[in-house]
């Protein structure tokens, strides 16, 4: 009875560590400058979790927010600006004409904003290095991104039937993108 007691707790407590850091990244990125830190911090806080550290969750979250804070915030601005424009301008020229068009540019964007997650680890340069490495590794592993894309929509589309489970919706997302592509580089 221990080993199953065991566990489940050690289940349940991963899953409360995933709740609370996503909670954290919700209320962090309210402002909607914030989302580029809020975001690292939330996956530098899985990558820890991933080796077994036993720190408390909330002052880890808090030093990886603020580690290289106004570099990851311009880096992720600069690039989300890009790619509404980009978004906006595909939907807008090619909505009438090309349906194919269309979603080939929504592809392309929705793929940039998941490579996102992962340039924040491995970043120590100025944003336009940001921005090109994530053009890089955005079209270098194309399986995984729509795996993890295709995993997460279908998470989504659970909740919109038990709205209850947002936040553990969320939890699983980053988790999904943290083992299909974050880990990965």
């Amino acid at each position: 009875m221990k080993i199953i007691d065991s566990k489940i707790w050690e289940i349940g407590t991963k899953l409360y560590d995933l709740i609370v850091i996503n909670l954290l990244w919700m209320i962090f990125s309210i402002p909607l400058v914030t989302l580029g830190p809020a975001t690292y911090a939330g996956l530098k806080c899985i990558e820890e979790l991933e080796y077994g550290s036993s720190h408390n969750i909330f002052i880890l979250y808090l030093n990886n927010f603020k580690e290289n804070f106004l570099s990851h915030m311009l880096g992720f601005n600069t690039l989300l600006g890009i790619l509404i424009a980009f978004g906006n301008f595909a939907i807008n020229m090619f909505y009438r004409e090309n349906f194919i068009l269309t979603g080939l540019c929504i592809f392309i964007m929705i793929e940039s904003i998941l490579a996102i997650g992962v340039i924040f680890t491995n970043y120590d340069k100025n944003p336009i290095d940001l921005i090109l490495k994530s053009i890089i590794i955005g079209n270098k592993k194309v399986l995984n991104i729509l795996l993890s894309l295709a995993l997460c929509i279908c998470v989504f589309i659970a909740t919109v039937y038990i709205p209850v489970l947002f936040p553990i919706t969320i939890a699983l997302c980053m988790l999904i993108s943290y083992k299909t592509v974050y880990k990965l580089y």
